[in-house]
């Protein structure tokens, strides 16, 4: 594991129940339009607190940070439902209406914006309702600060720390208790708890004085204001149905998947949003070919060949620029040659 990928941590902020932003209308519609195409059309103050997801308000001026383009990184995986492929003996490309939206959900995310001059939000995953991750990067010279909140279980040892760093600091931060370490080669992190959360962050700054500096532009916004400082490269609740809806045009679905798994509470890069849609997509149509085969169906199987080997024209694989990171080739060639498949579950991560 290198420097880039230890740079998390952990979180601060006792998780309580809080309503989720309301999805758009129009993006709510939008996506139900698109999914019950019929087949046979062609569709071409300091402490951290919990708050209640507002809708992103979409004003030319909103944006209290820079807007970045999309980071070419490893994408956190989220868990998402286990689709039912298909009913009935064939697999066609429509698919049910949306669902219903899902139960209220509660959220860790503590809300922190950065107020220092050249730092831009370069990515957030919510990997589920009480983790996180966010980055902030100086735009002209590449340095990163990484907030990262999570349960005390999930990894307490990393809390404690190695035993062979020098002891750490106890400070104040964000009006909490928390304890500040060097960790080498001028990289400083500053860890706090409160019940069974963990708040992390995390820079390499040179100086300890910088580091101090830098954090002390960190500050707990209002909900509302953190939404809209998230640039165009974050997806959040408020733009889930819409963004899922643009992700599925033209997509052919196997009958049964439902596409509102898709429509999420919490915010994500939308790099990780797209590759969540191609994956997904994936395994249903090689579950669907798996189904075929076993019951001898050829014009099944045939089918969800023919879905998987369009695959490359789906908007999101076009956005992400290539369905390779999906890993979905070797089972095309097995499904083209009418072989099993095997376990493409555990090995696409479908579960994840």
């Amino acid at each position: 594991m290198n420097d880039s990928e230890m740079d998390r941590l952990i979180g601060l902020a006792q998780p309580t129940d809080v309503p989720r932003g309301a999805l758009s209308e129009a993006g709510q519609e939008l996506l139900e339009e698109i999914v019950s195409v019929d087949p046979q059309v062609d569709r071409k103050d300091n402490d951290v607190v919990l708050l209640p997801h507002p809708r992103r308000q979409r004003t030319k001026g909103r944006r209290g940070l820079a807007t970045l383009g999309v980071a070419a990184a490893v994408v956190a995986a989220v868990a998402v439902p286990t689709v039912v492929f298909r009913e009935g003996e064939s697999v066609t490309p429509a698919a049910p209406p949306v669902s219903a939206a899902p139960e209220p959900a509660s959220t860790s995310n503590p809300f922190l914006l950065l107020d220092a001059q050249g730092w831009v939000v370069d990515r957030v995953t919510e990997s589920t309702e009480e983790e996180g991750e966010m980055i902030f990067r100086q735009s002209t010279t590449g340095k990163l600060l990484e907030v990262v909140w999570m349960p005390v279980e999930a990894d307490e040892s990393w809390y404690e720390g190695d035993p062979d760093d020098p002891e750490p600091e106890q400070v104040t931060f964000l009006g909490q208790k928390a304890l500040l370490s060097g960790l080498g080669r001028g990289e400083f992190e500053i860890r706090a708890e409160r019940g069974d959360l963990f708040l992390s962050v995390r820079s390499r700054t040179g100086e300890r004085q910088a580091f101090d500096k830098l954090i002390g532009h960190l500050r707990q916004a209002p909900a509302q204001e953190w939404f809209a400082a998230m640039p165009d490269s974050v997806v959040t609740p408020d733009e889930s149905a819409a963004v899922s809806a643009q992700l599925l045009d033209g997509v052919p679905l196997p009958a049964g998947f439902d596409p509102s798994i898709f429509v999420s509470d919490r915010s994500n890069t939308r790099y990780h949003v797209e590759f969540q849609v191609v994956r997904q997509v994936t395994c249903a149509w090689i579950g669907s070919y798996a189904q075929a085969r076993a019951e001898k169906d050829e014009a099944g199987m045939a089918e969800a060949e023919d879905a998987l080997a369009g695959s490359a024209a789906w908007p999101a694989t076009h956005q992400m620029g290539s369905a390779e990171l999906i890993g979905a080739e070797p089972y095309l060639q097995k499904m083209s040659k009418r072989e099993a498949v095997g376990d493409y579950r555990a090995g696409i991560g479908c579960d994840y």
